[in-house]
């Protein structure tokens, strides 16, 4: 497997992570238990729309970067995105000193595991000849 190959499924596991906290946020409904939020913040709804587009956005930007871009360039913005991820990743995970959630536990710190492997290997791929 090339590293292209390799930061792109990180890229993808990435997706597929965010995809997964949003599920496991739902799946108590399958138990009987509400999953109506409980007004406890003040992020706007704006706010977390444009974190929802970003969650979505910026993995299919680099993807598509990694995929049809060539040179220096695109590796060392696939580090920069990736590496920013990678930070996300483990802040959003300390939303736990908050408020621990169980239903988390299997998706955040894989999460954040993949989120360092992503930024660790895109760094590694900026620094070589792209080979």
């Amino acid at each position: 497997m090339t590293k292209q190959t390799e930061i792109i499924l990180l890229w993808t596991l990435i997706v597929l992570g965010f995809i997964a906290h949003s599920q496991t946020e739902m799946l108590p409904a399958f138990w009987g238990q509400s999953i109506v939020a409980i007004p406890a913040g003040s992020a706007p709804a704006g706010m977390i729309a444009f974190m929802a587009a970003i969650t979505y956005l910026l993995p299919v930007v680099a993807i598509l970067l990694l995929t049809y871009g060539k040179g220096k360039g695109v590796r060392v913005a696939n580090a920069v995105l990736a590496s920013l991820y990678g930070v996300f990743c483990i802040l959003h995970m300390g939303e736990w000193a908050e408020g621990f959630n169980p239903v988390q536990l299997t998706v955040m710190p894989l999460m954040a595991v993949v989120g360092v492997i992503l930024a660790v290997q895109s760094v590694r791929y900026a620094k070589s000849d792209g080979a």
